[in-house]
């Protein structure tokens, strides 16, 4: 007997991505001494995991997989021409203001302007492959995201103390595209691509 079996179409496998730079361990690991002797109890915080810190330079949010190849071609687009940015974490703050306080940042200073331009290289490339063009970048460190009601005493006090904070200058010479799976514990990243600077060169 000839058996016929109907063909299911197949899925598109959505992962959620986005564009990053990662700190150096080093940097990463004198904010965690820093901040862990300045958290107040009183702050109802869910703290991002030191390992987690990165600077986000677009989120792209849920792609199909089958995506990424084009996504690495507008990203080596984007970063051409560019070389290392030399940056350093300084100083701290909140969004969107002290009497609303939902997210909890450490600042980036240093060769800025170059980085705001690459920036603004690598979105300006994924719009032509269909993504949308974010608004404003704000270069900025994730360091906790507030939950409920907090003291505004003890807030000001962490800002305030962790304002002083300057960490040492570092080299960013890659771009990660980075994926990001929710867990109840918190986001588990996973780097699907990686592109050096210094290995892309204008055409």
């Amino acid at each position: 007997m000839l058996h016929i079996f109907e063909a299911k179409p197949v899925m598109n496998t959505l992962i959620r991505t986005f564009i990053a730079i990662k700190l150096p361990k080093n940097i990463i690991s004198s904010m965690e001494k820093v901040m862990e002797g300045l958290k107040p109890p009183a702050l109802k915080v869910k703290w991002v995991l030191p390992e987690n810190i990165h600077l986000t330079l677009k989120f792209l949010g849920n792609i199909d997989a089958g995506e990424i190849n084009t996504i690495d071609e507008a990203i080596k687009n984007g970063v051409a021409g560019f070389s290392p940015i030399h940056l350093f974490v300084k100083g701290g703050g909140v969004f969107p203001d002290m009497r609303r306080p939902r997210v909890i940042w450490a600042g980036v200073a240093g060769e800025t302007d170059e980085l705001i331009r690459l920036q603004e290289s690598i979105d300006t490339n994924l719009t032509k492959i269909g993504f949308s063009k974010d608004r404003r970048f704000k270069s900025h460190l994730t360091v906790g995201r507030v939950k409920g009601s907090i003291d505004p005493a003890s807030l000001v006090d962490f800002i305030m103390s962790f304002g002083t904070f300057e960490s040492k200058p570092f080299i960013v010479d890659k771009i990660f595209l980075i994926q990001s799976d929710l867990k109840p514990d918190g986001p588990i990243y996973t780097n699907l691509i990686s592109i050096k600077l210094t290995d892309v060169l204008c055409s």
